[in-house]
C-alpha cells in the first residue's frame, strides 16, 4: 500500500494539471495501455534475464497473475484455511464472472493438485463414514 501511495504522490506532482479517472497512467496517456504494460514487462524481462529455456517459453505478464493465484491457494491449503469460503473473494478480486473459472488454478501446478486431492479424499472419507 505504501508503494501505491508514493506512486500516487509522484504521479500527481508530475501531472498536477491533468487529472485522470485512472490510477495508473503514462507520460503520454491518461491511462495505462496494454501496449505500455507489455513494453515495460519486455524491458524488465530483458534486464532480469527472464527468457525461455529449451522448450519453455519466455514468461508472459499473465504468468505473474497465475503465480499470485497459485501461491495464494497453496498458502491457504498449507495454513488449513477454509479455501471454499475464500475462493469467492479471490474470484471476485481476479474479475472472474464465475468462481469455477478460478478453480481452474487448483489443477495448474502439482503442489496444488496434491493439496486439492488430499482435501477431496478427506471429504470423501467423512461423507462415507470412514475415519482413516
Amino acid at each position: 500500500i505504501r508503494a501505491l501511495i508514493r506512486y500516487a504522490g509522484r504521479r500527481d506532482a508530475c501531472r498536477a494539471a491533468s487529472r485522470s479517472e485512472y490510477f495508473f497512467r503514462t507520460e503520454h496517456s491518461p491511462r495505462l495501455t496494454r501496449d505500455a504494460v507489455e513494453k515495460t514487462f519486455s524491458r524488465l524481462k530483458q534486464q532480469l534475464g527472464w527468457t525461455g529455456h529449451g522448450r519453455t517459453r519466455a514468461p508472459r505478464i499473465h504468468d505473474l497473475r497465475h503465480t499470485f493465484v497459485t501461491r495464494r491457494l497453496l498458502r491457504w491449503y498449507q495454513d488449513g484455511a477454509d479455501v471454499d469460503r475464500k475462493m469467492l473473494a479471490l474470484s471476485t478480486y481476479l474479475g472472474h464472472a464465475k468462481v469455477t473459472d478460478t478453480y481452474w488454478y487448483c489443477t495448474a501446478v502439482p503442489e496444488l493438485l496434491a493439496s486439492t486431492a488430499q482435501r477431496f479424499e478427506r471429504s470423501a472419507r467423512r461423507a462415507s463414514g470412514c475415519s482413516s
